[in-house]
């Protein structure tokens, strides 16, 4: 089974998955993890997820901040079979990955694109219109 898990310092997490589900009504269950909201250390709250986990689930962990103590935590199974580590996420990268997964099973090519795709979502709208206003002119 492919699960995903949607892992962020405080509630942005939370806020990911409230988002997301005004936008995608029919999306499957999502694991979410608001690090140092409880009291469980973010260790012992990332060890849980893996210790649910059967051998032949895919996990795929969204994290926010590449260098943060959220994806380290995660880090530490990277070397599991079937786990797929993405940081920095962003909504459009978010959405995607689990629009896809409705569909397909993901694997690290595809991913690869995913991620590729929403940065190209990553815009200065500033020079995006004024470009535009450029060629209009033209």
């Amino acid at each position: 089974m492919q699960k995903i898990v949607i892992a962020t310092h405080e509630r942005l997490a939370e806020g990911y998955y409230r988002t997301l589900n005004y936008l995608i009504p029919e999306m499957p269950e999502i694991i979410i993890l608001s690090a140092y909201i409880e009291t469980n250390s973010i260790q012992e709250q990332v060890d849980d997820i893996y210790q649910n986990l059967k051998d032949e689930d895919k996990l795929i962990v969204l994290t926010d901040i590449a260098a943060g103590s959220v994806n380290q935590s995660f880090c530490r199974y990277i070397s599991r079979p079937n786990t797929l580590i993405v940081s920095g996420i962003n909504l459009p990268l978010v959405m995607s990955i689990i629009l896809e997964a409705m569909h397909t099973e993901l694997d690290l090519p595809k991913i690869r694109t995913l991620v590729s795709e929403a940065q190209d979502q990553l815009l200065v709208v500033n020079d995006v219109l004024r470009n535009f206003e450029i060629e209009t002119d033209e």
